[in-house]
């Protein structure tokens, strides 16, 4: 049974990192790994070849192959937040370095999902890349608390 589900979700709090830097050439391929449980926030962002002005945010929960998780967009250069927190409840897989979910949107008014992600399990949290519609590359770097 899960720990986690839409009536109550308790996801990290999502905060665009103080850390957020331009970056070019071509980031580390993700290897994957196995992902402890946790509760995952970012750290720090790197944008390669970017030319975006704005980026999804996101945090997790992991326990026993169950995932909550809370995604805002954040407005690069003021760190303003355009929507509210929209939260996520369901389960996840992991295939060679690909994290795949399996939601149910807990906060019905936005269209917005959550995409699979290319990622790398770390000591202390994971890292995932992300390929957007314009080119940039998105590397965030998640510590687990």
């Amino acid at each position: 049974m899960s720990p986690f589900d839409c009536v109550t979700p308790t996801p990290p709090v999502t905060a665009l990192p103080t850390q957020v830097y331009g970056a070019t050439g071509t980031p580390a391929a993700a290897s994957g790994g196995a992902i402890a449980d946790g509760r995952y926030t970012p750290k720090r962002i790197d944008l390669y070849n970017s030319s975006a002005t704005g980026v999804d945010v996101r945090t997790f929960e992991f326990k026993g192959g169950f995932v909550q998780a809370a995604m805002r967009y954040f407005n690069i250069s003021n760190g303003a937040a355009f929507i509210p927190e929209v939260r996520f409840s369901g389960t996840f897989t992991v295939s060679a370095s690909s994290l795949k979910f399996d939601f149910q949107r807990c906060d019905p008014n936005y269209e917005l999902f959550i995409p699979n992600l290319s990622y790398t399990a770390t000591a202390n949290g994971m890292v995932t890349v992300e390929t957007l519609k314009d080119g940039t590359t998105v590397v965030v770097n998640y510590l687990r608390e």
